[in-house]
């Protein structure tokens, strides 16, 4: 019975979560937060593990278990488990989840980035504030009033003389005949 508890070997995921911060496209290196020895590392999104001691592509790990990426993308962020074998009788592993998180590289041109739209919005925002502040002044010249007493008095009480009006006028009456 004993050869049998040390053939299955048990996994025991630990609930310590760490977070680390890597910057887009810079070389970054995860390290495991374990006294027992790294086996190999599972990444978030890929299927293969890393075994320590061994480079592959753009991730390497070294015989110490700490994870290195020769360039950081956005596809690595994520939760990546670290499995660690135990030392001693029982001969099992332990797995402890380490999240990356992945800051974007600054843009090259910020202006055609992001200002260039705020811009296109802020001339815009203007254009309507003026246009509503013209017709508002148009509304106000132009609006109906009440014309003044003194232009409708007739011309016996000295009012004002309006020959486009005066259908007895003398220049009016010539283009009638």
């Amino acid at each position: 019975m004993a050869g049998l508890h040390g053939f299955f070997l048990t996994l025991t995921l630990a609930v310590i979560v760490t977070a680390e911060y890597a910057q887009e496209g810079g070389m970054f290196s995860l390290k495991c937060e374990s006294a027992d020895p790294v086996q190999y590392w599972m990444l978030h999104g890929r299927g293969a593990a890393y075994e320590a001691g061994l480079s592959y592509v753009d991730i390497s790990v070294d015989r110490d278990g700490v994870l290195r990426f020769a360039e950081v993308k956005k596809e690595h962020a994520g939760d990546h488990l670290c499995v660690t074998g135990t030392s001693g009788v029982s001969g099992g592993t332990r797995g402890v989840v380490v999240h990356m998180r992945i800051r974007p590289k600054p843009s090259e041109n910020l202006w055609q980035d992001m200002y260039k739209a705020q811009f296109v919005t802020a001339l815009i925002s203007a254009l309507v504030c003026a246009f509503v502040f013209t017709a508002g002044c148009l509304v106000f010249r132009y609006r109906y009033r009440e014309p003044k007493p003194e232009l409708l008095r007739d011309e016996e009480d000295g009012g004002h003389n309006n020959p486009a009006l005066d259908v007895k006028s003398e220049s009016c009456g010539a283009m009638m005949h």
